[in-house]
């Protein structure tokens, strides 16, 4: 949830990537062997969705740090190993609600999907230019609050914990976000770090629905507020991308016109 820039990345890259699968079909994996069966997840205490926001925040650097950004401007790479794509990602963020992420990869070309404070748009090689609408355009109106996770309560009807469980030997607070337009997002917290682990969300897009599951890794602080600089998600349980960032900058100057929505 560190200001869900990179779960929003994650979220606009994952459908492009969909695109691609269906012409490079993926290549067939092992069979893998089923885990025993894991016991039960160790008892976190008590806690209400909101605590365990506050927690989250200040477990990432604190409300007056996140209160000092105005802007961000994250650049990575990413790989499809399966269809063996790679590529690149930029994504620019300026508060209050203004986006954008541009995504380049070899052999398929550049995929821009952008929000000016109003309108939400998508470009790409697939469908060209075009308006988003309904759930999609709440879901990136959404991804573009910058510094979300201080308005959490604003942008979700409703809160609330499902329960208790365990992911890589750690035991996790399973906090469920659902929000007015779209179907609920699920995250892992961790129940010592308070961390966000993994994430699960329904996206809509040109190709319909599909589920992605995202892993959030290798934290590290940017002036002040932790970053997840590695992403491995899932989608329709087939494709899976790795989203490793490489350089992070805030308080950057980035003009208006960067997140206009491009001519037809």
């Amino acid at each position: 949830m560190r200001r869900w820039i990179v779960l929003a990345a994650a979220l606009l890259v994952l459908p492009a990537a969909g695109a691609v699968a269906q012409k490079r079909p993926a290549a067939k994996k092992p069979a893998v062997k089923r885990p025993a069966a894991t016991k039960p997840a160790p008892k976190l205490p008590a806690i209400t969705p909101q605590e365990l926001i506050d927690k989250h925040i200040e477990a990432t650097g604190g409300r007056e740090a996140y209160e000092k950004l105005t802007s961000t401007v994250m650049k990575g790479t990413l790989e499809v190993k399966a269809q063996g794509l790679s590529g690149t990602i930029e994504i620019y963020q300026k508060a209050p609600d203004k986006f954008l992420t541009v995504q380049s990869i070899g052999g398929v070309g550049e995929m821009r999907q952008g929000v000016d404070g109003e309108t939400a748009w998508a470009k790409d090689p697939f469908t060209g230019v075009r308006t988003l609408e309904g759930v999609e355009l709440a879901t990136q109106r959404r991804a573009a609050r910058f510094n979300a996770i201080l308005h959490a309560s604003e942008l979700y009807d409703k809160m609330e914990i499902t329960g208790q469980a365990m992911l890589d030997g750690r035991p996790q607070y399973v906090l469920k976000l659902t929000p007015k337009e779209g179907k609920p997002i699920v995250q892992w917290v961790d129940g010592k770090t308070f961390l966000i682990t993994k994430t699960e969300m329904t996206t809509q897009g040109p190709q319909g629905e599909m589920t992605v599951v995202m892993r959030l890794m290798d934290y590290r602080p940017v002036d002040g507020v932790k970053v997840p600089f590695k992403t491995v998600g899932t989608m329709g349980g087939i494709v899976e991308l790795t989203i490793t960032v490489t350089d992070v900058k805030n308080n950057v100057p980035i003009e208006d016109s960067l997140f206009a929505k491009p001519a037809s």
